[in-house]
């Protein structure tokens, strides 16, 4: 089973996307450009972001995702299972 969680920083969501309001309950939709062991890069909204990714996620995945938690440090986004597609 696919560990749904996917955290970003939050200062790097906001350096990179600065127009873009996160909300909790928001959802979202990214592509994994890339993975390595425990994160991989995140296009979301066209901009590159790494993030801490559970196993199980591999390069080319569209993810659906909603903002579960926005803190100072992360933003927290939970999967939809059904919702993991590998390209």
């Amino acid at each position: 089973m696919v560990d749904p969680v996917v955290s970003v920083a939050t200062a790097l969501l906001r350096a990179q996307l600065p127009e873009v309001t996160l909300r909790e309950g928001q959802s979202v939709i990214a592509r994994v450009a890339s993975r390595g062991e425990g994160h991989g890069v995140l296009v979301l909204a066209g901009i590159p972001l790494t993030a801490q990714l559970p196993d199980g996620i591999e390069s080319g995945a569209t993810l659906k995702l909603r903002i579960e938690e926005v803190s100072p440090e992360r933003v927290v986004l939970r999967m939809d299972a059904q919702a993991v597609n590998p390209l």
